[in-house]
């Protein structure tokens, strides 16, 4: 039986997925099936084949495995990869997982924004390396996530307090990890408007750092508010999206009217909307931080026990 290290055998079964390469024949399918599997904690995932495993389906296995934390290809031969997890899930907190989350997704945007700014697209190239490692944090932490629902002991060791931080909590996670792919579309305009050599006025790279700072602190402000569970910092949060939505409207307009060259303002356009994206996600967040305080009596809104109604006959 495969264990987790650190974990003795009468914790739990190992379970293992069978994976067979013959029904698995559509795009990027056998990729996601070993992401799932390894989501819901599986212990061991094999990849099969009836014949031999042909040498794309080896290569999408080696890129997923790259992706995942804690697995590791034990086992190949002409038919068969073996897949284990390795890891102690008690190692990983998932308030950790999730600052780490943010920061690099941060840190993704105020790149992409300086590779678009500066003409620099060696640094954009490493927003587009910074979102793997952005995903496979995110599948770790949903994988805690799934196995605190099953597992209350993990829960506590993770600091999972509540049933219902599990849902809440894959929710911020998933925005993060949204945050991330609309930082990397933003890499990916700059390096798009650097190949064909377009230029953007100083004026308007001037407004797009600008309103990508407003986002920033807003960013910022919303984990915050998060992390120290504050319903006035999140409120504030909502309000200050309305300005980013506002100051998109700006911009664009702003973007029409300094730029004459239509597939340059097109481009610069994608950026922005990228960046009010992030907005909306923090929005999320920060909705969600509110309704994770009521679920307490505070001094916003006290609970009270109502007993029962006697019914009369």
């Amino acid at each position: 039986m495969c264990l987790h290290l650190g974990q003795t055998q009468t914790q739990k079964d190992a379970t293992r997925a069978t994976i067979d390469t013959g029904l698995n024949k559509d795009k990027d399918l056998l990729s996601r099936i070993i992401t799932g599997n390894y989501i819901l904690g599986r212990d061991s995932i094999r990849v099969t084949s009836k014949d031999r495993l042909k040498p794309e389906h080896l290569e999408e296995i080696r890129k997923t495995v790259q992706k995942l934390t804690g697995v590791g290809s034990v086992e190949q031969n002409l038919q068969t990869v073996t897949i284990l997890n390795f890891m102690d899930p008690t190692r990983f907190p998932v308030s950790g997982l999730i600052r780490r989350l943010h920061l690099i997704s941060l840190s993704m945007q105020r790149a992409g924004v300086q590779a678009l700014v500066e003409g620099r697209p060696e640094l954009a190239e490493e927003v587009l390396h910074m979102e793997d490692e952005v995903d496979k944090i995110y599948w770790l932490v949903v994988r805690q996530l799934l196995l605190c629902a099953q597992d209350k002991s993990i829960s506590k060791k993770v600091g999972i307090e509540s049933p219902l931080h599990v849902v809440g909590n894959r929710v911020v996670a998933k925005n993060l990890e949204e945050m991330g792919d609309s930082a990397e579309r933003i890499a990916r305009e700059a390096i798009a408007l650097a190949s064909k050599k377009r230029r953007i006025k100083k004026d308007v790279t001037n407004a797009i750092l600008r309103y990508s700072q407003l986002v920033e602190e807003l960013s910022e402000k919303t984990m915050k508010a998060f992390f120290s569970l504050d319903i006035k910092l999140a409120n504030e949060v909502i309000e200050q999206g309305y300005t980013v939505a506002k100051e998109e409207r700006n911009l664009i307009e702003h973007i029409l009217v300094a730029d004459n060259d239509a597939k340059t303002a097109v481009g610069v356009r994608e950026v922005v909307a990228n960046l009010r994206q992030i907005g909306e996600y923090c929005n999320t967040i920060a909705e969600l931080t509110i309704n994770r305080v009521l679920e307490d009596s505070t001094e916003y809104s006290r609970l009270e026990r109502i007993p029962p109604t006697t019914q009369v006959e």
